[in-house]
């Protein structure tokens, strides 16, 4: 009887190391964006790192670009979780999210 069960009927934790791999697989994927927005960015990290918060104002100033490079940066880096924006009176501030800084740091280092 038990030749003609599924492996998860069969095997309890075949469905549990399913998942575990798929969970494993989705972090692998989220952190390739993570890797890759930074490597991508790195001026705009590099100016962070040493400098926050900033406003889109004193970015563009600092790095001289178009309002709309920045913007797509910004939110790109912000969607994956390396930036934070931060809403304080009539201004949008931008942080480093601590979860990432050492990736940053190694990446800027490398």
């Amino acid at each position: 009887m038990a030749g003609n069960l599924p492996d998860s009927a069969s095997n309890p934790r075949a469905g549990v190391s399913k998942i575990q791999n798929l969970h494993l697989a989705l972090d692998d994927k989220k952190f390739q964006k993570i890797f890759t927005a930074i490597t991508e960015h790195t001026e705009l990290l590099a100016l962070l790192s040493f400098r926050q918060p900033m406003s889109c104002k004193e970015i563009r100033r600092d790095l001289g670009f178009s309002k709309r490079t920045l913007h797509e940066s910004l939110k790109r880096l912000t969607k994956v979780g390396v930036l934070i924006k931060i809403n304080f009176e009539q201004h949008q501030l931008y942080v480093i999210n601590g979860e990432h800084t050492s990736l940053i740091r190694s990446c800027l280092h490398s």
